[in-house]
């Protein structure tokens, strides 16, 4: 027993020096600080809200978390679908449960969809979850008198990729009888919104497929893109981000703002790091000033 123990000491004592020595901009930083985050997160005060599950296939995975303020009234003219990041192979809607409960004290209903994830499943079947999770969610919406409020689409890191798609994907859209009418903003944070500017991996591969295949071109947001784009869009990076690069939110925003400009608000975060990005939730800071203020110029 003494020895187990002397292991333990051992290793929360390497952590932390690894945690305070391992520069920003690389990937041990950031996986450093996966634990931490996500301890916030979970214990983050919950109260006056309702949260009640939906599944959309017999799949584990295929659900939606449905949260809403406890006396069911709200004046917004938006709702909120924000997915989960965790590089396309872990997370789910439970773990970020805080930014649910932020933004229902604002006053939005908010869905959260969770999907099937890699490696066992890819692109394909991720994509055939978002639309299908996005039905669902217009199907609940519809049930509970929402149905004349616009769809606000967010994501962190993975997520964002998802949302992008999602919103930028037309012909995915066409295909599940909808437009991008429906949707009344688009906030990204920590996003992959360009693949070609990312570096080969395996977690990049067991999503997109290789660089020169179909799939990780349909995967990749930037190549969506048409030249009348008008939804609003909140982009949040950081410029030491050690899982996503900054080039890729980069590379994005400078097509967007060639096609128009006016729509979009884009955020650089000196210095931050990845998880820094998705800290709104649970620190009173920039990224959740920047994001209310854009929130509320939607609902004017």
């Amino acid at each position: 027993m003494d020895a187990f123990l002397k292991i333990i000491i051992s290793f929360i004592f390497l952590y932390f020096i690894l945690f305070w020595t391992i520069p920003r901009k690389t990937i041990l930083f950031e996986l450093l600080r996966i634990p931490i985050f996500l301890f916030r997160s979970i214990t983050a005060e919950r109260k006056n809200m309702i949260v009640v599950k939906h599944r959309f296939g017999k799949h584990r995975r295929q659900y939606v978390l449905f949260s809403q303020p406890l006396n069911q009234k709200t004046s917004k003219k938006n709702v909120i679908v924000y997915y989960h990041g965790g590089g396309w192979r872990s997370g789910s809607p439970e773990l970020l449960q805080s930014n649910a409960q932020f933004l229902v004290n604002m006053g939005y209903y908010v869905f959260m969809p969770s999907y099937r994830r890699s490696p066992f499943n890819g692109f394909t079947e991720i994509r055939e979850d978002i639309s299908m999770s996005l039905i669902k969610t217009i199907e609940i919406m519809k049930n509970h008198g929402l149905e004349d409020k616009k769809i606000i689409l967010g994501g962190m890191s993975a997520g964002g990729n998802l949302v992008a798609l999602k919103l930028y994907d037309r012909k995915e859209l066409t295909k599940i009888g909808l437009s991008q009418n429906i949707f009344g903003g688009l906030m990204l944070f920590g996003a992959p919104l360009d693949l070609e500017t990312m570096k080969d991996s395996f977690v990049l591969r067991d999503f997109a497929g290789s660089r020169d295949s179909k799939t990780f071109q349909l995967a990749n947001p930037v190549r969506h893109l048409q030249k009348d784009e008008n939804t609003p869009v909140l982009c949040v990076h950081g410029t030491h981000d050690g899982l996503v690069p900054y080039s890729s939110s980069l590379s994005f925003n400078n097509k967007l703002s060639e096609i128009n400009k006016e729509i979009l608000t884009f955020v650089t975060v000196k210095k931050a790091s990845h998880l820094e990005i998705a800290t709104w939730a649970i620190e009173d800071n920039h990224i959740r000033k920047v994001m209310v203020e854009w929130l509320q110029q939607r609902e004017e």
